[in-house]
């Protein structure tokens, strides 16, 4: 069972103060932690472009960003290159905001990525235009952003780590007593990633919640 979007408002502040600055912002954050949720959550009303990098060489790369983009797009064009897909970004006059979500998928297969998006941010992206850069893979996000010899180091306005959520979130998503024991006992089984908030079943003990996920059969998280 998918839970109701809840907190992170915290998170959608930076999201809100970044569109209205434009530029590049960093989103990165262990896997479930819920980034992507989180993203799609803010863009929707704001109607932004979006697009979850896929594992595969960079012309099905490109070509998967696009199709996920090109009904949005103010011209047709078929982009043969990252270059000619940012330059009808630069065409844009709205949605003024572009999601790359699992981004280290795509430099894994094409390393100069990073050095077209440095040289388009530099001269040529819109003044107003947003763009957000999510990964998991905290080892190559923090290399392709922090490394004082990457391309797009200090480009970013900021880098945003998205953190599991706390026993106070956990307790209002699954409308539990935080007061009562047995909702802390539920919260210490799963922690603060919101994706295993969903396997705690409303009736289910504290005592049957362990015996599903750790040690019945096909377990959770084993």
């Amino acid at each position: 069972m998918e839970l109701v979007f809840s907190n992170r408002k915290a998170e959608l502040k930076e999201l809100d103060s970044a569109a209205r600055a434009g530029g590049l912002l960093v989103v990165f954050g262990r896997r479930r932690v819920g980034k992507t949720r989180l993203l799609a959550h803010w863009l929707k009303p704001r109607h932004g472009l979006y697009s979850q990098a896929i594992e595969g060489a960079r012309g099905i790369q490109l070509d998967q960003v696009y199709r996920d983009i090109q009904d949005r797009l103010a011209v047709s064009l078929v982009p043969k290159s990252w270059s000619e897909l940012l330059e009808l970004l630069s065409l844009q006059k709205s949605p003024s905001i572009l999601c790359l979500d699992e981004f280290p998928y795509l430099v894994a297969s094409d390393p100069s990525l990073p050095s077209v998006l440095q040289r388009w941010l530099d001269h040529h992206a819109p003044k107003d235009f947003l763009l957000i850069l999510s990964g998991s893979s905290t080892r190559m996000m923090n290399n392709l952003f922090l490394n004082r010899a990457a391309p797009l180091h200090g480009r970013a306005r900021k880098l945003l780590h998205v953190q599991p959520m706390n026993y106070g979130a956990f307790c209002a998503a699954r409308g539990l007593d935080a007061q009562n024991q047995e909702s802390f006992v539920r919260f210490s089984l799963v922690g603060g990633i919101p994706k295993y908030w969903e396997f705690v079943a409303e009736k289910a003990s504290a005592l049957d919640l362990a015996d599903e996920l750790f040690f019945g059969f096909a377990p959770y998280l084993d």
